[in-house]
């Protein structure tokens, strides 16, 4: 027998869920409305976006406004 190929998971675009083993996630659970949910994965329709890739790109956006807010702000010469 001879050897199998190894499989390439590189070939196609990623959206949602990253790949295992590249990077390690938590899970967190919210509950919000139903007219909510509604609007907000309209919201990630138009951005062309999973409702889970929206939201985030929402974190990550949210997070870095605060590490920018956060800094010390330093004088030009």
């Amino acid at each position: 027998m001879g050897k199998m190929p190894a499989m390439d998971i590189e070939h196609k675009p990623q959206r949602g869920r990253p790949p295992l083993g590249r990077t390690r996630m938590v899970t967190i659970g919210i509950r919000v409305e139903p007219a909510e949910r509604e609007q907000l994965e309209a919201l990630a329709a138009q951005k062309g976006k999973s409702l889970c890739g929206y939201l985030r790109d929402l974190i990550r956006g949210e997070l870095a406004e605060d590490d920018i807010r956060n800094a010390p702000l330093r004088a030009c010469n």
